[in-house]
């Protein structure tokens, strides 16, 4: 059996790279789901961290030997994180964007009426926002 199966059967290899996979599909998929959902707008600083991510992940697939692989699934996982990092950091300033947005539209209007008063139950809460 050659290296390069060697460190495609490496199971916990394997295993780091499903975490990785997991963390993009059950976060970073979904933060940019409702980025661009809030802004019409896919980030290129986490599509860049994306794409550094999965070549990554190939190089993992195709080097030499364990440890250029274990390399490449370390710097993965470093990327990982910057994005969800990225991700974390734009859906804080969407959300802003939008709460401002909603506040300055509102302004003038006394929401504490909407739908016989259940909108806002206290509209002192409101006025803090």
């Amino acid at each position: 059996m050659d290296e390069v199966t060697k460190v495609y059967e490496d199971r916990a290899l394997q295993r780091e790279l499903k975490e990785i996979y997991s963390q993009y599909h059950n976060s970073i998929k979904i933060f940019i789901g409702q980025l661009e959902v809030l802004q019409n707008k896919f980030p290129v600083e986490i599509l860049n961290e994306i794409r550094a991510v999965f070549s990554h992940i190939a190089k993992a697939y195709v080097c030499e030997s364990k440890e250029v692989a274990w390399e490449n699934v370390n710097k993965a996982k470093g990327h990982i994180k910057r994005a969800q990092l990225d991700a974390y950091k734009y859906m804080c300033y969407a959300f802003s964007k939008y709460y401002t947005e909603f506040r300055e539209l509102y302004k003038n209007v006394d929401l504490s009426y909407v739908n016989n008063g259940d909108f806002i139950n206290e509209p002192e809460l409101f006025m803090r926002i």
